[in-house]
């Protein structure tokens, strides 16, 4: 989890560098695909790391559609109350890189 923290900081202070440049496209581009492959290695890593078998098709979900494939991933192997735990958590982590993204650029950094 700590990783997408250290993504989303590192894109933050990434962001400048191409707001005005020719590959700002690239840049975008980029960083979609490297969000989804996170999203992909953290299904994986908590799989592995419950016992979970998940399927082909939900893998290929979880790259094209993550935003519903991954709390369906959740709820499904989870049960609904491990299910809501886990979102809240993930809920939480949004929430801390929001004030992380905004307290930086309060601070002018």
């Amino acid at each position: 989890m700590y990783i997408f923290w250290i993504a989303s900081l590192a894109i933050y202070f990434i962001d400048p560098f191409f707001a005005d440049s020719k590959f700002l496209n690239v840049y975008k581009i980029s960083t979609i695909l490297l969000s989804t492959f996170l999203i992909f290695l953290w299904l994986m890593y908590d799989a592995r790391e419950n016992q979970i078998f998940p399927s082909g098709s939900l893998k290929l979900s979880v790259i094209v559609l993550g935003i519903i494939a991954v709390p369906y991933y959740i709820f499904r192997y989870k049960g609904l109350k491990r299910g809501f735990v886990s979102l809240a958590k993930f809920v939480g982590f949004l929430i801390g890189a929001i004030l992380i993204t905004v307290v930086a650029g309060e601070l002018g950094v």
